[in-house]
């Protein structure tokens, strides 16, 4: 248990023996030189913690033992803490702005669709209150939401085509139904001069 190297000299000059010696790391030192085995341990040595990494050296009856305050050992480890935690809330604050710009990217489109599909099935196919670049950003999207509106436009434009084609079908019946007027009523007509004619 003496010590032959230690950074207050006067204690190797004294040839201190810390096994005999009565202080609170004592029991420590002891536990060290009867285990005789590479280690690490805590103790207390004037009231300040320190750490201790010991190994015996081979084929000598030395045990190297390496002091360290806790206070100092902890000191990077509270600093590397610190600075993981910083980098987290970095992270957390990264993701969370990345998510949020997804989510309006996404639902946004949405919204204006559901909007204007709202619109179309009260009948408005001109959708004017739909401004036609938010459309076109819409519909040049090569994502599921540009499929939808290039689906919603072709639905419209189907629609109007159709409402177009009523309304000419609709405008021939009515020029049928005013010829057919007009010849029912010079079929009367010549009916009835000939009625006259009879008499």
């Amino acid at each position: 248990g003496n010590l032959i190297a230690h950074k207050d000299i006067s204690l190797i000059e004294n040839q201190t023996n810390l096994i005999t010696q009565n202080t609170a790391n004592s029991n420590f030192i002891k536990q060290i030189c009867y285990k005789k085995d590479v280690g690490f341990g805590e103790y207390t040595d004037n009231g300040i913690k320190k750490f201790a990494g010991f190994f015996p050296i081979p084929e000598t009856n030395w045990i190297v033992v390496a002091p360290m305050d806790r206070k100092e050992a902890m000191q990077d480890i509270v600093k590397m803490t610190t600075i993981l935690a910083l980098v987290c809330l970095l992270a957390i604050a990264i993701i969370f702005f990345a998510t949020y710009k997804i989510a309006k990217m996404i639902s946004k489109p949405v919204s204006f669709i559901a909007d204007a599909v709202e619109c179309i099935s009260q009948g408005d196919l001109v959708l004017e209150n739909f401004p036609v670049e938010t459309r076109q950003k819409i519909m040049e999207r090569t994502d599921e939401l540009g499929l939808l509106g290039r689906s919603l436009t072709d639905l419209v434009m189907g629609l109007t085509k159709i409402v177009e084609d009523i309304k000419n079908a609709s405008e021939k019946v009515s020029l049928g139904a005013g010829q057919m007027s007009s010849s029912s009523q010079l079929v009367s007509s010549g009916a009835s001069e000939q009625a006259a004619s009879t008499e």
